[in-house]
């Protein structure tokens, strides 16, 4: 087991390899890192212009609304009551 050891401590075949793979890593996180930074920045400018565009939405319109049903009718939705059917107008 010591000779094994002492000759893993000496081979050396590997270093340059690894170096090279901590230092493409190494960049590839930091270029994430920024990356994701830049997508978070739009996606918040974004929801911010939604949200600006909702805000500006004009909700002072008013209108005095419609009625259903016919006239003379106590139930305007013509909708029939329980075990009944639907009010006629008188004629």
């Amino acid at each position: 087991m010591l000779v094994l050891l002492k000759s893993l401590w000496r081979d050396s075949t590997g270093f340059v390899l690894s170096s090279e793979l901590i230092l493409i890593a190494t960049i590839v996180i930091l270029s994430m890192i920024v990356g994701l930074s830049e997508v978070s920045l739009a996606i918040n400018a974004e929801l911010n212009d939604v949200a600006n565009g909702f805000g500006a939405v004009n909700q002072s319109w008013s209108g005095n609304g419609s009625q259903s049903g016919m006239p003379g009718n106590t139930n305007p939705t013509n909708i029939p009551e329980i075990g009944g059917t639907p009010s006629m107008p008188e004629q």
